[in-house]
C-alpha cells in the first residue's frame, strides 16, 4: 500500500503537539473515510466520516478566529460505535459564543445532520472556562483531552 502520507488523497488532520497526527484515506465512495495509524497516534483505525470535517469547517467560518479545535471522542473514535450512534464532539473557543453565533451554528449543524442523517453531540467551552476550576476537573473534560483527538 506504501506510505499513507505520499498518497495524493490523503489528508493529514490534528495537531501533533496533542494527540497526534492522523492521516484521512479515501477508501471509496466520498463517504467512507479511514483514520489510518501514523507512528505518532494514540489508537488506530477510528473512522472518520466525512461530516465531522464538514462540522469542523463550518465552525471555523462561523467562529473565525474565536475557533481554536475540535475534539472528536466517544465510541465513533474509541471503538464500539452502532450504525446510528452520534459523533460527540467538543469545540473550543477563544471567548464564550455569542447568542447569534450559537443560533448560526445550531442552523448550520442541523442542515449538515439532515443532509447526511447524522447526529452531533456538540458542546462548547471556551479556552479559559476548559483551564479552570471546577471544569478542568471533571471526568468529562479530562476523558475528552485524553482520549479524543483534535480534527
Amino acid at each position: 500500500m506504501g506510505q499513507v502520507a505520499n498518497l495524493p488523497e490523503t489528508r493529514q488532520i490534528g495537531n501533533p503537539s496533542h494527540s497526534g497526527v492522523l492521516h484521512v484515506l479515501c477508501d471509496g465512495p466520498k463517504d467512507r473515510f479511514t483514520v489510518m495509524k501514523t507512528p505518532e497516534t494514540k489508537r488506530l483505525d477510528p473512522v472518520l466520516h466525512p461530516c465531522v470535517i464538514e462540522l469542523r469547517e463550518m465552525l471555523q467560518s462561523v467562529l473565525g478566529d474565536d475557533f481554536m479545535r475540535l475534539y472528536h471522542y466517544g465510541s465513533r473514535v474509541e471503538g464500539g460505535a452502532q450504525p446510528d450512534s452520534d459523533y460527540d464532539l467538543l469545540c473550543v473557543t477563544k471567548r464564550p459564543l455569542s447568542r447569534q453565533q450559537r443560533d448560526e451554528i445550531l442552523d448550520r449543524q442541523m442542515d449538515i445532520e439532515i443532509a447526511d442523517d447524522v447526529l452531533f453531540d456538540l458542546h462548547f467551552y471556551s479556552d479559559e472556562e476548559l483551564q479552570m476550576p471546577p471544569v478542568s476537573f471533571t471526568p468529562y473534560v479530562r476523558h475528552v483531552t485524553a482520549d479524543g483527538i483534535v480534527v
